[in-house]
């Protein structure tokens, strides 16, 4: 590995365990967020994510409070195995990995789909913009979160039938933490 021009020195370079400290502890913001989630027992919740240690607390969170999470990434180039094995042995069910093929990427969105979520949780719209493309736009869907700028792009001039969180939607907690999971 390189940076800065030179080799980087492995001893040192964080574990995934050093990561994921430092996420759960630096991430002041998210934690403020996550305190305030509602009791998700029994959620089916659909994610298409970035698979990065960043995200780890979210999804922790998110099991503890009772939400059942099926996860897949939004790029396949940015699968971090260990998240995904660490996510898997939380509970989650897990459908990805580094450099997936197109095609199983493709097939995973269409599992979680099939899986039968009743919230969806995305980075660049995939999930909903597949569930739009089915005949029968799955009703149990009650609300979606799109975090990207392109994923709210894509989702333009779309009807769909719920309604669709975003950032700017999401600049009070109460909107994203309570709001979303009423249905």
């Amino acid at each position: 590995m390189i940076r800065n021009g030179e080799a980087a020195n492995l001893e040192t370079y964080p574990t995934f365990e050093q990561e994921l400290a430092w996420a759960r502890t630096q991430m002041r913001w998210l934690r403020r967020a996550l305190a305030d989630l509602p009791d998700l027992e029994g959620v089916p919740l659909a994610c298409s994510i970035h698979l990065e240690f960043k995200l780890v607390p979210l999804m922790e969170r998110l099991l503890e409070r009772g939400a059942q999470l099926y996860v897949t990434t939004c790029n396949p180039n940015t699968v971090r195995d260990e998240v995904a094995g660490h996510l898997r042995e939380a509970g989650a069910t897990v459908e990805a990995w580094c450099e997936m093929p197109q095609d199983a990427y493709h097939s995973a969105i269409e599992h979680a789909l099939d899986w039968g979520p009743t919230h969806l949780c995305e980075m660049g719209a995939d999930l909903m913009a597949a569930l739009h493309q089915r005949e029968a736009h799955a009703p149990r869907v009650h609300a979606g979160l799109e975090a990207t700028g392109s994923g709210i792009a894509r989702l333009a001039g779309l009807t769909l039938g719920y309604p669709i969180f975003t950032g700017a939607t999401c600049r009070s907690r109460r909107v994203c933490t309570t709001d979303a999971w009423s249905g």
